[in-house]
């Protein structure tokens, strides 16, 4: 495999457009993940994109300075159609509206269990953060674990450089061995300042602290 310099050099932009949303568009309409891989080229390898397809719905904003992770498990409800408010889910964790932080073990708290959506539909969530983490995020088993959600049509919360966002794309080298190596993520930023789909720069790819999966029934 190339070196990191190289990859992150040579990685194509992604083709997915789309940012998120603003209230629940998707309440009820789950987002589909796709993927497309390039040729092989001269050093055997090829890239591939692979992402939820929500187009340019814009996913939602945090409604307090605090509250990156609130609107983040709010947004990953409402790609897998559910409508639920951040505050109750905020709610949930501090039994009242609280605009504070969490860690990542009160997000995982915050996900699971029981819901009832804005329309009255029940359903039940369960979240799991991915181990090992800090060790094998980009390349082998790592790498695998994300993409496979990412093909599930999963969006993954992640945690870096102490700010919240959902990962809905990432771009991944791939050698004709079936070796794999992360080279760039696509998230969906609840930060009302920040564009709600960007790249994450660098320290953040590498910075990441948090990454969850979440499981909506």
């Amino acid at each position: 495999m190339l070196s990191r310099r190289q990859l992150l050099r040579r990685a194509p932009a992604l083709a997915l457009g789309g940012a998120a949303l603003a209230a629940t568009p998707f309440a009820g309409r789950p987002a589909l993940a796709d993927g497309e891989c390039s040729t092989y080229d001269q050093q055997g390898l090829r890239y591939c994109t692979v992402g939820l397809r929500i187009g340019e719905i814009e996913t939602v904003r945090q409604r307090c300075e605090y509250w990156c992770w609130a609107a983040c498990i709010q947004a990953v409800f409402a790609l897998h159609g559910r409508d639920v408010a951040q505050e109750e889910i905020v709610r949930r964790v501090y039994g009242a509206e609280v605009c504070t932080t969490a860690d990542a073990g009160a997000i995982l708290y915050a996900i699971q269990g029981d819901w009832i959506d804005a329309y009255g539909r029940p359903f039940r969530a369960y979240a799991q953060a991915l181990p090992d983490l800090t060790t094998r995020l980009m390349v082998g088993a790592g790498a695998g674990d994300i993409l496979n959600e990412l093909y599930g049509n999963n969006p993954l919360i992640n945690g870096a450089v102490g700010h919240a966002t959902v990962l809905t794309a990432a771009t991944y080298a791939e050698d004709r061995w079936g070796n794999q190596q992360i080279v760039e993520f696509v998230v969906r930023d609840p930060w009302p300042s920040s564009p709600n789909r960007r790249v994450l720069q660098v320290q953040e790819l590498y910075g990441a602290s948090f990454l969850a999966k979440v499981v909506v029934a």
